[in-house]
Formats: structure tokens, C-alpha cells, sequence
């Protein structure tokens, strides 16, 4: 899988956005950067990972977010971000499907965990066994879980 490609399923527009100087409110908004304007036109989705500007019309993804702002080509803007972010990546090494989807899986775990201490105070142990047997499938071949009490 190319750079691009993982840089693009591990990295959270938002905070990709927030680190390149871009001052968004609560509804995720700003002033646009790439035209002349007084109002928050410039909508980013944390959800779909994706922005757009309705003033002037641009948009897209985390890429070519940071590739619009510095000016570069799509593959020097997925370094920027791995650089920037800290995600680790190589781009002369290709990655394992499992290496690709560990960042999101992990954050997706801690969120469950999360969930389930607060709907279980005190239960540490009920709500580490939901979330290991919400995860265990039929071609699980083990977990490894990072738990503090």
C-alpha cells in the first residue's frame, strides 16, 4: 500500500487541520485560506474526513488539505503529515494490512473501553472482558490488550 494511502487511514483530519495553523470552532469551521473572506466558509467532516470550501470551491481530503496549503505535490504532503503527526511510516517499506489498521483499531478500543467504564462504574474487569469479546471473531487468532485499573 502506497504512503498516501496509509497516511490517509491514520490521520485524523482535524487534528492534521489544527496543526497546520487553520482555527476551527466548535462546528468545525473556518475561514478558508486559499481565497479572501471575512466569514467561516471552509467546513471540515471528521466523520468522512473530508473538507470543502463553499466560497471558493475547493475541497477534498487530509491530502489535499495540506497539499493546497504548503503548495506541494500529494506525495510530499503525505510525508509532511507522517512527519508532523509522528505516524511512524516508511515509504520505501510496504505495510501489512494489520500494520495499516492498528492506529484506527486501537482508537476504536480505547473509545469502547471508555464507553463501557462508564456504563459500568468500578467494573474494570466486565467492561475489558465486553470489549475483548466484541473483537474476538471466528479467524482471531489472539489479542493484546493494554489495560491499567
Amino acid at each position: 500500500m502506497s504512503l498516501i494511502r496509509e497516511v490517509k487511514e491514520r490521520a485524523d483530519i482535524v487534528k492534521v487541520a489544527e496543526l497546520y495553523g487553520m482555527k476551527l470552532n466548535r462546528a468545525y469551521k473556518c475561514v478558508c485560506p486559499f481565497h479572501k473572506e471575512k466569514t467561516a466558509s471552509l467546513s471540515i467532516s471528521p466523520q468522512k474526513q473530508i473538507w470543502k470550501c463553499f466560497g471558493c470551491g475547493k475541497g477534498g481530503d487530509v491530502i489535499s488539505l495540506v497539499s493546497e496549503l504548503l503548495n506541494i505535490n500529494a506525495l510530499e504532503a503525505a510525508k509532511s503529515i507522517n512527519y508532523t503527526l509522528g505516524l511512524g511510516l516508511d515509504p520505501n517499506q510496504k505495510s501489512s494490512y494489520f500494520q495499516i489498521n492498528k492506529y484506527k483499531n486501537r482508537q476504536k478500543t480505547e473509545e469502547m473501553f471508555k464507553k463501557c467504564k462508564a456504563l459500568i462504574p468500578g467494573s474494570y474487569e466486565a467492561s475489558l472482558n465486553l470489549i475483548v469479546s466484541s473483537h474476538v471473531g471466528p479467524n482471531t487468532t489472539g489479542i493484546a490488550v493494554e489495560w491499567e485499573p
